[in-house]
C-alpha cells in the first residue's frame, strides 16, 4: 500500500512539473509530447500484431459491408412466427389430451385407409355402378384437372382431403402423390356389395384416359384397362411417367364419341401442352411473392376447409412450411423453364397461345374436350389468387374459362356418362341446323354457276 502511494505522489509531481515547463516554454513541448505518444501507441500496436498468429479461418475477417437485408429480416421474422405457431399450437393440442387424428370408420368399410371423406358428391349411378374415392390437395393443378373431368361428366365420388406434411391419408399406398384414384368395383357374388379390392390410379392424365375409356366402354374390364397404362420404368423407384397416358383406348367399335384420328392427334398434343408449358407457369406466378404464397395459402385454407380436416397444428404446419417451400419452388421454376423476368408475362402468351388456336368456343368445337378440361382445372386451381385477377384482365382467356366453367360446374357432360354412343338432344339439332346451312351453301353456289 506504502508503495502505491509513493508511485502516486511521484507521478503527480512529474505531472506538476510538465505543466511549469509548457507554461514557461511557450507550450514548445507540447508537438513533441504529441509524437513521442503517437510513436509509442504505433510500437505497442506493432509488437501486439506480432505476438498475434495469423488464423486462416475467414470468418474471423471483418465482414464486407452488406447491402440490403430486407429479405433475410424477412425471412427471420417469418420462421420466428412459424416457430412460435407451431409451439402454441402444439401446447394446446396436448392440453386437450386427444390425439391429434382424423381417421375414423367409413361407411364403405372397403376405403383404404378407413379414412372419413372430406366431400361426397352423388350425382347418380357411375357407368359399371363402381365407386370412385379421389385423394387430393384441393388447389393442386394435376388434381384440379381431374376433378374438371369428373364434374363435367356428372361421376358421384367422394374426396379425401391429404395433409401435404405427413400425407396420412395414403398410408394404404405405396405412390405418396396425388392425385390417387380409388376404385371399388361391385362384388360379383353381391352387386350390392363391393368387391375388398382397390384398384389404385395414379397421374392425374393415366386417371382422365383411363376413366374416358371405361366410359366410352363400360363392358371391358376396369382391370384390364388399367394395365394399358403402366409406369415406363416398372423396375424403377422412379415411376414419373407413364405409359399411353394421352391416349383413350378405342379398342372395340363400340367406342365412339364423334371424333376423328385428326381431332383425337389434336386432343392429345394439346393435354401435353398443359403439362408440359402451361403447369409451369403457374407456381412461379401465384408464389412470386411472399405477400401473395401467403394470401394463396389463407384460400387455400378457406376452399378446403381445412379446419374441418386437419387440427390446428396441422394447419399452421401446411401454411408456413408449405408457404416457404413454394415460394423457393416458384423461384427454381422461373429459372428452370427460361420464364421471362416479368413471369405474368409468360402466363398471358400461354392464355393468347391456347385462345388463339381454337377454331370454335372449345377446342372440342360447341363442348369441352379432354384438353379443355384438363387447362381449365389447371387454371381453376388458383382462381382466388391474384395471379388469376391478372390474367383474366390482361390475357384473351376469360370467355373460354367463363363457357369451361358454365359446362364443368352445371355437369353438362352427364348426358354422355351412360350414353356415350347418343346424341343429347341439343346435339341433335345442332347437326340438323349445320346440315341445313350446308344444303344452303350448295344451293347459293348452283344459283351462282347458272
Amino acid at each position: 500500500m506504502l508503495r502505491v502511494l509513493c508511485q502516486t505522489n511521484r507521478s503527480i509531481r512529474s505531472l506538476k512539473f510538465i505543466n511549469v515547463q509548457n507554461r514557461y516554454s511557450n507550450k514548445k513541448i507540447l508537438p513533441s509530447l504529441i509524437v513521442s505518444r503517437r510513436l509509442q501507441s504505433t510500437t505497442q500496436n506493432a509488437e501486439q500484431n506480432l505476438k498475434t498468429p495469423i488464423s486462416k479461418n475467414p470468418t474471423n475477417r471483418s465482414p464486407p459491408p452488406s447491402g440490403d437485408n430486407s429479405f433475410k429480416k424477412l425471412l427471420v421474422v417469418f420462421t420466428s412466427g412459424a416457430l412460435a405457431y407451431f409451439a402454441i399450437s402444439y401446447y394446446l393440442e396436448k392440453r386437450k389430451g386427444k390425439e391429434i387424428t382424423f381417421e375414423i370408420n367409413y361407411q364403405s368399410n372397403n376405403l383404404p385407409g378407413e379414412v372419413k371423406p372430406s366431400k361426397s358428391l352423388n350425382r347418380g349411378k357411375n357407368p359399371g355402378n363402381i365407386k370412385i374415392t379421389l385423394y387430393q390437395y384441393v388447389t393442386c393443378p394435376f388434381c384440379c384437372k381431374v376433378r374438371a373431368y369428373l364434374d363435367y361428366y356428372g361421376f358421384t365420388y367422394d374426396i379425401v382431403e391429404v395433409n401435404s406434411i405427413n400425407k396420412a391419408q395414403l398410408d394404404f399406398s405405396g405412390y405418396k402423390r396425388v392425385p390417387t384414384l380409388a376404385i371399388q368395383i361391385p362384388s360379383k357374388t353381391n352387386p350390392d356389395e363391393y368387391d375388398p379390392n382397390i384398384l389404385q390410379l395414379n397421374e392425374s392424365s393415366v386417371i382422365v384416359s383411363a376413366l374416358e375409356t371405361f366410359r366410352l366402354d363400360p363392358s371391358s374390364p376396369l382391370s384390364q384397362i388399367i394395365k394399358y397404362y403402366e409406369p415406363m420404368e416398372a423396375n424403377s423407384k422412379d415411376k414419373s411417367d407413364f405409359i399411353n397416358k394421352y391416349f383413350v383406348m378405342l379398342h372395340s367399335d363400340k367406342m365412339t364419341d364423334g371424333k376423328n384420328v385428326s381431332e383425337r392427334k389434336d386432343e392429345r398434343d394439346w393435354r401435353q401442352w398443359v403439362d408440359s408449358k402451361f403447369i409451369h407457369v403457374i407456381s412461379p406466378n401465384v408464389y412470386r411473392t411472399v405477400n401473395e404464397t401467403l394470401a394463396a395459402f389463407d384460400w387455400y385454407d378457406q376452399v378446403g376447409d381445412w379446419q374441418s380436416n386437419f387440427s390446428n397444428f396441422q394447419r399452421g404446419s401446411i401454411k408456413y412450411i408449405g408457404s416457404l417451400v413454394m415460394y423457393i419452388l416458384g423461384k427454381s421454376l422461373k429459372r428452370k423453364y427460361n420464364l421471362k423476368e416479368d413471369v405474368r408475362i409468360s402466363m398471358y402468351d400461354f392464355c393468347d397461345e391456347w385462345v388463339n388456336s381454337l377454331n370454335g368456343t372449345f377446342r372440342g368445337g360447341s363442348k369441352p374436350n379432354l384438353a379443355d378440361l384438363a387447362l381449365y382445372g389447371a387454371i381453376s386451381s388458383y382462381e382466388g389468387c391474384e395471379a388469376f385477377q391478372d390474367m383474366i384482365t390482361h390475357s384473351k382467356i376469360k370467355n373460354w374459362f367463363e363457357s369451361c366453367k358454365d359446362h364443368v360446374e352445371n355437369s353438362k357432360g352427364s348426358f354422355y356418362l351412360n350414353n356415350p354412343s347418343q346424341l343429347s338432344d341439343i346435339q341433335v339439332k345442332q347437326n340438323q341446323e349445320a346440315e341445313k346451312s350446308k344444303s344452303e351453301t350448295k344451293r347459293q353456289k348452283k344459283f351462282i354457276l347458272f
